[in-house]
């Protein structure tokens, strides 16, 4: 069953090694989207993927998602991810499992409200 739904307007990598992206939402200046719940202790309060979740929609989006052994650096790569998120929320919309506290999942919809993403537009 369907949890809840999130618009999504832009992303920030803060540790691409880790495959771990954070949601944001009110462009540059926004806001993290707030979670009830999720998996890993240091973002457990923000919806996020981490590398998990990244090799799910790699196997699911393979023509989408880069390839991390494509890329000359985990930068490189870090904004290529954030760039694919932002396209796979805005053409299919982001569906995922998450994990709850309580030990259940619940599923969770994520949906970009903007223009497609450019990292390296934003990170400059």
């Amino acid at each position: 069953m369907l949890g809840e739904i999130v618009e999504v307007d832009h992303l920030k990598g803060p540790n691409y090694t880790k495959g771990i992206i954070v949601f944001y939402k009110g462009g540059e200046n926004g806001i993290r989207v707030k979670a009830k719940y999720n998996s890993t202790e240091s973002y457990n309060d923000v919806h996020h993927v981490e590398m998990s979740d990244i090799e799910i929609l790699q196997e699911r989006y393979p023509d989408i998602m880069p390839d991390r052994k494509d890329c000359i650096s985990t930068k490189e790569w870090g904004f290529k991810l954030e760039n694919a998120l932002s396209k796979i929320m805005k053409l299919y919309s982001l569906v995922m499992e998450i994990p709850q506290k309580n030990g259940e999942s619940e599923i969770v919809k994520y949906v970009w409200k903007d223009t497609l993403w450019d990292a390296n537009r934003h990170k400059e």
